[in-house]
């Protein structure tokens, strides 16, 4: 099951993101790592996070109370990614398989990041 789906502090964020108010790409980059992660299993970053913004990311995620994430990110700055997270306490917990959202798509190999 999903725990993550319904998660207080990321809703009221998205309120808070309608009515204008301005966020870091690194919190966004939380929020919407969220938003399109609700209908799977686990949260599910997919590679767009920019190493500069990574502190944020983490720190946004860690104030929502999450856990832990996969990346599934396949471009040259996942090492600066990974060093990024470690320097924010973050660790590999365990490699893993991201299910397809549908018949068009196909499995994901992941790190899954524990916060």
């Amino acid at each position: 099951m999903n725990k993550h789906r319904d998660n207080a502090y990321f809703e009221a964020m998205g309120k808070r993101i309608e009515q204008g108010e301005k966020f870091t790409e690194g919190q966004l980059e939380a929020y919407w790592t969220w938003w399109y992660s609700r209908s799977k299993e686990e949260i599910v970053e997919d590679g767009h996070l920019w190493g500069r913004d990574v502190h944020d990311f983490i720190q946004t995620m860690k104030e929502a109370k999450v856990e832990s994430f996969v990346t599934i990110d396949r471009s040259t700055g996942l090492m600066e990614n990974l060093h990024g997270f470690a320097a924010e306490g973050c660790t590999i917990d365990a490699l893993c398989i991201v299910k397809a959202d549908n018949e068009f798509d196909s499995d994901k190999q992941g790190i899954r990041i524990k916060l």
